[in-house]
């Protein structure tokens, strides 16, 4: 027994000698002058007595760094970035971890001038996992913004307002690691000139609990991080322009940006007839749900269109049609938009960091749509609908967003997140549609008038505490998540229906008016603890706690030709639901971390009930409990500096929402009844993303691949009834012959994989840089059509190719090719398999010669396989001309849009129970004058 623990005392002071040697070196590098983090400054840390022992790192977005030696010796350490005079010093380690504190790098005050470069810049660096972008590698006009910059850049895409990173929607923008405007990407893209930009960092962002504990809890976001030059991060700059043309076409406004120290003030405002808007899906609360338009979005996923962005174009859609929150850009049809938004940064002392926007936006929409679907029946006949829609809609909406990071002291922070939303909405719809068999014989038909008027809130806060214990590794968090919103809906409903049956016509009128009131709440606790188990190991435990209530009061009254008004009750249209879901989550996660693993893994239990309560017309109660086992891991390894490659692997539970789960039938449109379902549980799913990336900077390529892997069991899809005969549904409502009923449900399994890869490399003699980018796409949908399970599976193939020019300030191009596959195979009906090709090729422009400016952008736009009358071929031509006035600040050109008036827009739409093409109406033809000034004072001058 004495052998023994001799033998355990013995590993106990091996443990500590072997723990000793983990060295750590640490510390914040910052501007001497404003006292803000400089972002990617080098840290080399070099042995004295062994110069083979060298380590390098670069700061963090808070510009902290950390190195970790492997032999206790005196050591050069050499701090530097790019404007700043470096540090050069001696450092020993007298204790395993020196924090040297704050570093203080002060700006040259001067720089050497006529120096050439002969060189290539690298394309991308990997620095752990962020892919870095330096703007050297690309030389653009000076009137060139963020937008225009990233597009020449490898695996960055801007279409449609929807900004792309590696395959992967972007959720955010940071300007220097700070928020800019909230969540709206697009409007810090837009609003920044590339000059000022340093580098573009691409990362997947973990939240705020995640970035202190060190664990990922899979609430990551595909972030963008513009690194500004050090020597713009003092001054103001901006633009203003107006320009007015044909047919009344205008467009005026201001972005203008006040940097000083760590205070940043911005503003952006925009007044325009030409389909240009800067809003985010928040400000779209009141219409984004379904409007009467054909029962359209019940399901479908976008799979490609024709059409063209650019100065009120159509929108080119393809692979996922889901923007997640960034609509910034084109929306269908024609839109006047009036907005303003004002977004401010500032350090309230040494302890607080504050930044707040706020935005408003106002837009008034005209659209005409055209749309033909094929409908997947279980038996021969093929059915199909067309429809014809005009609709209008005001919005106007207020935001706010506020981030407030309270530094208590060493060891505890707090940190404050609300948002806030108004809206109003006011929308009516035309609508005119018929279904009908494949040899035109007339099943039902239907003119409709809709008007919705919506008023919508949303408010949203979280708090996160944090405290750091004296030994390194051990914390705990703890963050409180609220949200509250409101919508509150008076929609009007007029419509006249045919029904044939043989000769014979059955005619039906509605006339009736809905109010819905739905309203939900989310309080959620989280609480998470780390322990060291050894310099290299940390386990966190973690609890959370989540209430989830929604209610949804429908009530549906018919017109009242008596008294004139809308007071007689529709008890099978009325419904009124009240959902609770509550869930306890407890986990356990393992992290291993070395210089070249990173190694995660946990697994959690959690326990949920869902309780829904019909309280009107009849009591009714749902009560579902559900236990699942979560397991996640991640794991990162370094091949070295230029090359890693990561495995992501998650699970996580959806419950469905009080509007799938409210029984009661809406007939905006009467050809398409539709319907919640209280006998829904939730769905299960598992997430795995396999990313490489490998960079060279000697030749400076770039390559980054990832392959993805979304599997859902009991996924909430459709069931589908389209009436052969006039048939009793949902309580007694007559479902007319050949109209359609849908519901949602729980089905088998749901699979969707994608695979993404590109290739960046300059070609040095021809001053320009390629980007090849491959995409495929597979998925498969179960529905059910008539009662018979139909298996939708997808398949998208993209090519594309990218040619920006470098050739100089002056001479600026950049070429872009897709070309895109697609087909499309059901289970139950063969003969509706369908195959067809897309392609987009787009030239732009931009030559300045002597102050004399000539712009433009030529794209064409071909798509074959699509519904009679819906393919397309033809060619957006916008032209530029002006000339650069006063050392180039200012500019006046005569532009023109759609120099050809080819302009068009076509999107096809791809569901589980359906394929539809929709044309939309675009802007068209005009000329217009524009003037614009730049604003340019850097350096502290007035």
């Amino acid at each position: 027994m004495k052998k023994i623990y001799f033998i355990l005392i013995g590993l106990f002071f091996l443990a500590s000698t072997l723990q000793a040697q983990n060295l750590e070196l640490k510390g914040t590098v910052s501007d001497s002058l404003d006292k803000s983090p400089l972002i990617s400054a080098n840290v080399i840390l070099t042995g004295i007595r062994d110069t083979t022992k060298k380590f390098f790192t670069t700061t963090d977005l808070e510009g902290n760094f950390s190195l970790k030696p492997t032999q206790r010796q005196p050591y050069k350490l050499k701090i530097t970035f790019i404007g700043y005079k470096d540090i050069d010093t001696t450092i020993f380690f007298r204790q395993p971890v020196l924090d040297l504190g704050n570093i203080y790098l002060a700006p040259k005050v001067s720089m050497l001038k006529q120096v050439e470069v002969v060189g290539q810049a690298a394309l991308a660096q990997q620095k752990g996992d962020t892919v870095e972008l330096s703007t050297k590698a690309y030389k653009m006009n000076k009137d060139a913004s963020a937008e225009d910059l990233i597009k020449k850049m490898p695996g960055l895409t801007v279409e449609g307002g929807v900004v792309q990173a590696q395959g992967e929607n972007v959720g955010r923008v940071l300007v220097d690691g700070r928020e800019f405007f909230g969540d709206d990407a697009v409007i810090a893209l837009r609003n920044l000139p590339s000059e000022v930009i340093e580098k573009i960092q691409v990362f997947d962002r973990l939240s705020e609990q995640s970035q202190f504990s060190g664990f990922d809890d899979g609430n990551t976001i595909k972030t963008i991080n513009i690194v500004t030059k050090a020597d713009s991060r003092n001054g103001q700059f901006g633009r203003i322009y107006g320009g007015y043309g044909t047919d009344d076409r205008y467009q005026a406004g201001a972005t203008l940006n006040y940097f000083k120290e760590a205070r940043r003030i911005s503003l952006v405002a925009l007044s325009n007839n030409i389909n240009q808007q800067n809003f985010s899906s928040q400000d779209l609360a009141g219409v984004s749900g379904n409007q009467g338009g054909g029962n359209r979005g019940q399901g479908g996923r976008g799979q490609g269109g024709a059409g063209r962005g650019g100065q009120g174009g159509g929108n080119w859609q393809g692979g996922n049609n889901n923007a997640n929150n960034f609509l910034i850009g084109q929306q269908s049809g024609i839109t006047n938009t009036h907005s303003i938004g004002l977004n401010y940064s500032d350090n309230w002392g040494k302890k607080v960091t504050i930044t707040g926007s706020y935005f408003f936006n106002r837009s008034t929409n005209v659209n005409a749509q055209d749309l033909a679907r094929t409908l997947f029946l279980s038996n021969n006949t093929n059915q199909l609908y067309d429809q014809n829609s005009l609709s209008e809609s005001a919005n106007q909406n207020h935001r706010l967003n506020a981030r407030l990071e309270y530094k208590i002291d060493s060891a505890n922070s707090l940190l404050i997140t609300p948002r806030l939303s108004f809206q109003l909405n006011e929308a009516s719809t035309n609508l005119t549609g018929a279904n009908a068999l494949a040899n035109g014989a007339l099943l039902n038909r239907t003119q409709n008038l809709n008007r919705n008027n919506v008023f919508a809130y949303n408010f949203g806060n979280e708090i996160l505490f944090r405290h750091a214990f004296k030994k390194r590794g051990r914390t705990y968090s703890v963050s409180l998540n609220t949200n509250f919103n409101n919508r509150d809906n008076e929609s009007f409903l007029f419509a006249q229906n045919e029904f044939f049956q043989g000769n014979i016509i059955n005619t039906t009128n509605q006339n009736q008016r809905t109010d819905q009131l739905t309203n939900a709440y989310t309080i959620e606790g989280n609480l998470s603890y780390t322990e060291p188990i050894n310099r290299q190991s940390v386990l966190q435990l973690d609890y959370n706690i989540s209430y989830n209530n929604n209610y949804s009061d429908r009530r549906t009254n018919a017109f009242n030709e008596t008294s004139q008004t809308f007071n007689i009750l529709d008890t099978l249209l009325s419904n009124t639901f009240d959902n609770d879901y509550v869930s306890h989550r407890g986990g356990v996660s393992y992290r291993y971390n070395n210089r070249k693993t990173q190694f995660t893994a946990g697994m959690s239990y959690q326990n949920a009930q869902l309780i829904g309560e019909q309280l009107f017309p009849i009591n009714n109660t749902v009560q579902r409990n559900f236990n699942n086992l979560l397991p996640n891991f991640n794991l990162r390894y370094n091949f070295s500096n230029t090359k890693n490659i990561r495995l992501f692997y998650r699970t996580s539970v959806n419950a469905p929402s009080v509007n799938q789960l409210q029984n009661v039938v809406n007939n905006t449109n009467p050809l398409f009844l539709t319907s919640g379902n209280p006998d829904l549980v939730q769905s299960y799913n598992h997430r795995l993303v396999l990313r490489y990336s490998a960079n060279n900077p000697e030749k400076a390529t770039t390559f980054f691949t990832f392959f993805n892997v979304n599997y859902t069991q009991n996924p909430i899809s459709n069931a589908v009834t389209i009436a052969q005969r006039d048939t009793i549904i949902a309580n007694e409502i007559v479902l007319k012959r050949g109209s359609q009923f849908s519901q949602p449900v729980n089905l088998d399994n749901q699979l969707n994989l994608n695979y993404f890869s590109v290739y960046g490399l300059p070609i040095k003699k021809l001053k320009i840089t390629v980007n090849f980018n491959t995409r495929v796409g597979y998925t498969r949908t179960p529905s059910l059509i008539n009662n018979t399970t139909n298996i939708s599976d997808s398949y998208v193939i993209s090519q594309g190719l990218t040619i920006a020019s470098n050739i100089s300030e002056n001479i600026d191009f950049n070429l872009s090719y897709s070309g895109n596959y697609g087909i499309v195979k059901n289970s139950i009906q063969a003969q509706l398999d369908n195959t067809y090709y897309s392609q987009t090729t787009n030239l732009r422009t931009n030559f300045l010669f002597r102050n004399f400016l000539l712009q433009s952008d030529i794209g064409h736009t071909w798509f074959t396989g699509l519904a009679g009358g819906f393919n397309q071929n033809f060619l957006l031509w916008n032209m530029s001309i002006g000339r650069k006035l006063w050392n180039q600040k200012g500019e006046i050109k005569l532009s023109v849009f759609d120099l050809l008036n080819q302009n068009n827009s076509i999107v096809r739409n791809v569901s589980e129970s359906y394929i539809e093409d929709v044309r939309t109406q675009v802007l068209r033809q005009y000329y217009m004058l524009i003037f614009t000034y730049n604003i340019r004072n850097f350096g502290g001058k007035k």
